[in-house]
């Protein structure tokens, strides 16, 4: 009895291991960060999970009628190295960066796709774990400011934020949030190991 009640409470740790998901909607918002549970209705990507294809598949309308969106090979500081691929989706949406693997490793906005300017002091609030990235690219600017905040199991938030007041015709305040986002910290598997796997949870 008691071996038959261990191989069940096991049996339902694995299904829920294997089931939980950090899922976020396709368009920035605020400090409604992803949440690691079963319920996937959050939003229709996964981090860690949601591969190029299937994105591409979600966003083909998108990518169809907007000029400016692309899958491609380079990558950008915030999420270099382990981004290999880069997909822009179009206005108001994420842009999703992949790694080797084709898994969604990170979905970054730049401020001009925010719904709203965002401050340093807020994330400061909102953040109890802020500090500076540890992912800081050396040819980053001098007046921008890598920031991250650990949220969970292989979840962190990410932002740049600028440093100085601006002469410029953007006219950048200092404590300007530039780039907001989140990145999956763990490891990926390739699509097959995956389907192993599946296949020996059930």
């Amino acid at each position: 009895m008691r071996r038959t009640l261990s191989f069940m409470i096991l049996g339902t740790l694995l299904w829920a291991t294997s089931s939980l998901a950090q899922t976020l909607p396709s368009r920035p918002g605020f400090f409604t960060d992803p949440v690691l549970a079963i319920d996937r209705s959050y939003g229709e990507l996964v981090l860690g999970r949601t591969t190029l294809r299937s994105a591409m598949l979600i966003f083909a309308t998108e990518l169809q009628d907007t000029s400016h969106s692309r899958a491609s090979t380079d990558s950008e500081p915030p999420v270099a190295p382990r981004a290999r691929y880069r997909l822009t989706p179009g206005r108001g949406h994420y842009t999703l960066y992949f790694d080797k693997n084709e898994r969604l490793v990170a979905a970054i906005a730049d401020r001009q796709e925010f719904p709203r300017p965002l401050r340093r002091d807020e994330l400061v609030a909102q953040y109890a774990t802020l500090k500076p990235s540890s992912r800081h690219d050396m040819a980053s600017p001098r007046a921008v400011e890598e920031l991250e905040a650990p949220l969970g199991p292989c979840l962190s938030m990410q932002a740049s934020v600028w440093t100085e007041e601006s002469a410029s015709s953007d006219r950048l305040r200092a404590g300007t949030v530039l780039s907001f986002g989140y990145r999956y910290t763990c490891p990926t598997k390739a699509a097959e190991l995956r389907a192993d796997l599946q296949d020996l949870l059930h």
